[in-house]
């Protein structure tokens, strides 16, 4: 996990694998939102993202020696120093890491997206009774 800038965080993110397509993330909804938070960081530049499928049924012995935990499993890694790693596998570690780490953008003072909902909501409000 060598990021191409090194002011960068690198971030390894551990997934399901699989089971139909061994070589692709599962739909597990868990999995699944922390890999869209964290490529969207990953996409604005604020981390090197590198996403491990991992086969649940028969795991890596890598894996089980080093984590010891099902995924979704997050690694912070600074300084590329295993001792520097900050290793995650519960989901509200995860979150609160990911929120101290990088500030979310505060939505609700954005006109355009204010307008946005409340055309959202005007539309689908007759289905809601």
């Amino acid at each position: 996990m060598e990021p191409a800038n090194p002011l960068v965080t690198s971030v390894a993110l551990f997934v399901t694998r699989s089971e139909i397509d061994f070589s692709h993330r599962s739909p597990s909804p868990i999995c699944q939102r922390w890999f869209m938070v964290l490529y969207l960081k990953s996409e604005a530049k604020e981390l090197a993202l590198t996403v491990y499928p991992v086969n649940m049924k028969n795991p890596e012995q890598e894996f089980k020696k080093a984590y010891n935990s099902s995924p979704p499993v997050v690694v912070f890694d600074e300084t590329n120093d295993k001792s520097s790693q900050v290793v995650l596998t519960d989901n509200r570690d995860i979150d609160a890491e990911i929120s101290k780490r990088f500030p979310v953008t505060n939505m609700s003072s954005l006109k355009e997206a204010e307008d946005v909902c409340s055309n959202v909501y005007i539309k689908f409000h007759p289905y809601l009774k």
